[in-house]
C-alpha cells in the first residue's frame, strides 16, 4: 500500500500525526509518535460511535462523517468512511486549516479505497 501517512505528514500543514485504520483494527498507514500512543483509544471511540449509529437506525440518521475533538492546543479529526469500513485520524496543531485537512483526507481516502 502507498504510504499515505508519510504523504499526509508532508502535505498537510500543522499535522503531527496520521493514521488510516480499518474498522476491524487493521492499521493501513500510520505516522507520528503521538498517533501510535492514542490509536487504541481512538479505535474504541470509533467503535462506540458506530454502535450508537447502529442503535439510532443507521441510514435513517445519516451516514457518520467525522468526529472532531479539540483542546486549546490540539485537534483530533477523525473521518469515517462507513461504506468502505475504515477511518482516518489526523492529529493537528491549533493553527491547522480544518477545511484543507478534510479535503486532503478525502483525497487520500480515494487512494485507500482503490488499494484495499
Amino acid at each position: 500500500m502507498t504510504n499515505i501517512a508519510e504523504k499526509a505528514m508532508e502535505e498537510i500543514p500543522y499535522i503531527t500525526g496520521y493514521a488510516a485504520v480499518k474498522f476491524n483494527g487493521d492499521t493501513l498507514s500510520i505516522a507520528g509518535e503521538e498517533t501510535e500512543k492514542i490509536l487504541t483509544d481512538i479505535q474504541a471511540i470509533v467503535k462506540n460511535y458506530i454502535n450508537i449509529y447502529h442503535a439510532l437506525g443507521e441510514y435513517a440518521v445519516g451516514i457518520p462523517k467525522e468526529i472532531l475533538m479539540n483542546t486549546t492546543e490540539i485537534t483530533l479529526l477523525i473521518r469515517l468512511f462507513y461504506n468502505h469500513e475504515f477511518f482516518q485520524l489526523a492529529v493537528l496543531k491549533k493553527d491547522a486549516n480544518l477545511g484543507y485537512t478534510r479535503y486532503m483526507l478525502h483525497q487520500y481516502s480515494k487512494v485507500i479505497t482503490e488499494e484495499v
